[in-house]
């Protein structure tokens, strides 16, 4: 949890998962984004960004 939340790695490219880099620019998946109007740990524009 540190790594992914204080060090940001998910989106710095630096979080790996069984050895494996997690990249999220390699998905090619739909994604479905949720998020809550009033959540202060992870506001909406925050998580809308991921698919700009």
């Amino acid at each position: 949890m540190r790594n992914l939340f204080r060090d940001n790695a998910l989106i710095g490219g630096s979080l790996r998962v069984r050895g494996r880099k997690v990249d999220l620019t390699s998905l090619t998946m739909p994604l479905n984004l949720l998020a809550g109007a009033s959540d202060h740990i992870t506001p909406p524009d925050q998580v809308f960004a991921v698919a700009a």
